[in-house]
């Protein structure tokens, strides 16, 4: 359940990448900020209702017939990991909204930062104070910080973003215009989404029939997921490099 609100997410900025890239091409710096806000109002208004469910994942996964032994321990992690989920999306948009302007390193160079102190936090959380799988999600949630600061830091500090990182502006976020971009970033969304969520069913297939399978299922699925993201990456920085094209009217280049 946790994974379908990460997929979630990254498939709704997704869209936002799109939007962002085509008009920092076209020199419409205004509007990719505009852009980011509209993204950020919509995905909080389908993240809300998910995270409602995943506070009643026990429930549902028991209804599905997973054991209960796995549905508690899920639902226990997911609850907890909440307020990770919701740093997660912010940290996303405004990854969208960077890459959207080309500006790959620094992305990738938070994440790095985050990802080497990721052991630490995990001996720190679960190791020394033992708590378990409520550890593993403040790990997460401490790490999902970090990045959210780090990226707004840069975002505020490094001077590439002043014409583009605008201040809030309700007018721009009209319900017309939300739902302009809804109908926008949405179908865009839905296909990234299925493929998560295809993949998502087969674990809770697996976890219909008991622990070892469910191991053995993850295991496979985590070597699947590393190479599903690598071409997902590569796809993202096409979606860059053709929006920023098409925003200038090179049609050919993209």
């Amino acid at each position: 359940c946790n994974s379908w609100v990460i997929a979630l997410i990254v498939s709704i900025n997704q869209g936002l990448n799109v939007l962002v890239s085509y008009a920092f091409g076209a020199k419409e710096y205004r509007l990719c900020g505009i852009y980011l806000q509209r993204s950020i109002c919509v995905l909080l208004l389908f993240l809300v209702p998910f995270l409602f469910i995943l506070w009643f994942s026990e429930d549902i996964m028991l209804i599905l017939g997973i054991s209960p032994s796995l549905a508690r321990g899920a639902a226990y992690y997911t609850r907890t990991a909440i307020p990770a989920l919701t740093l997660n999306s912010f940290f996303d948009a405004l990854k969208a909204f960077i890459v959207g302007q080309k500006h790959f390193q620094p992305v990738i160079v938070i994440q790095l930062i985050t990802f080497s102190l990721h052991l630490f936090w995990a001996w720190l959380f679960i190791g020394h104070f033992k708590f378990g799988i409520e550890g593993a999600a403040f790990c997460r949630f401490v790490e999902e910080l970090m990045n959210l600061i780090l990226i707004v830091c840069y975002i505020k500090f490094s001077g590439k973003f002043e014409h583009t990182f605008v201040k809030f502006m309700p007018k721009a976020l009209k319900r017309k215009h939300l739902w302009q971009q809804t109908k926008f970033s949405v179908p865009m969304a839905a296909v990234t989404y299925l493929e998560f969520f295809y993949f998502e069913f087969m674990s809770i297939l697996a976890g219909t029939f008991g622990t070892t399978e469910v191991i053995a299922h993850v295991s496979i699925a985590q070597i699947s997921t590393m190479n599903y993201m690598l071409f997902t990456g590569i796809s993202i920085a096409l979606m860059t490099h053709i929006g920023n094209a098409l925003g200038e009217q090179r049609i050919r280049k993209a």
